[in-house]
């Protein structure tokens, strides 16, 4: 919803600290790692995965398995910090001062195409993030930097007039991310019967119920 955004953490900042490769192969071959962990993951769950199914899906060995990743679980932190953070930053719509309304139908449509497309890797965080605080921290931080992104489009709001002056920008911010993400569990990850996958319209009555509850001329 912001135009330029700047955020003091990310995804990333609960990853172990680790150099990425500096050569095109070795760039090749953690990504392979990478791709084959999370089909295995897809298939089977994080805890049904070995290392060597994700090493025999890549077609590579035991050995150049751990010249890239410790453990199978850094591997999934790996997938799960670069996912969000990749997320994040492709789910961003410019602000349109002349029609925030635009703004935040945009930015709430592209978010439910990325977890639709990804639904396999937001149930493999469900699977984890309970028994894992590094995951848990990861999916808080890709929350949070959300959260903080329609905070400042409300307080944007309100400075320009267009959002009541006593809503509390914080609050409701995690309130109306919380109703999207709620959302699209139950319609990709539960795949609750009854729950519409109409992206688009649902895109139409987050962006109205938004709006409508903190707009000037919305429901006091």
């Amino acid at each position: 919803m912001e135009e330029h955004e700047v955020d003091p953490q990310s995804a990333a900042s609960a990853m172990p600290k680790r150099e990425l490769p500096r050569t095109a192969k070795g760039r090749r071959t953690r990504h392979a790692i990478l791709e084959a962990a999370r089909v295995c993951f897809g298939e089977t769950g994080y805890t049904g995965t070995r290392i060597q199914d994700i090493t025999e899906r890549a077609g590579l060995s035991l050995g150049a398995f751990y010249r890239y990743f410790d453990s199978r679980r850094e591997v999934l932190l790996a997938i799960l910090a670069e996912f969000f953070d990749s997320l994040y930053k492709s789910s961003r719509s410019p602000w349109r001062a002349d029609d925030p309304g635009h703004s935040v139908r945009e930015t709430t449509l592209l978010y439910l195409e990325g977890y639709s497309m990804n639904a396999d890797l937001y149930r493999l965080a469900y699977e984890t993030f309970l028994t894992d605080p590094d995951v848990n921290r990861i999916m808080d931080d890709a929350r949070h930097m959300f959260y903080r992104r329609i905070e400042r489009s409300l307080r944007r709001g309100q400075a320009a007039g267009q959002v009541r002056e006593e809503v509390d920008c914080a609050l409701s911010a995690a309130l109306l991310g919380g109703m999207a993400e709620q959302y699209a569990f139950s319609a990709f990850v539960v795949r609750s019967s009854g729950v519409s996958v109409n992206l688009e319209k649902v895109a139409d009555e987050i962006s109205a119920l938004w709006i409508g509850g903190v707009a000037i001329d919305g429901p006091n």
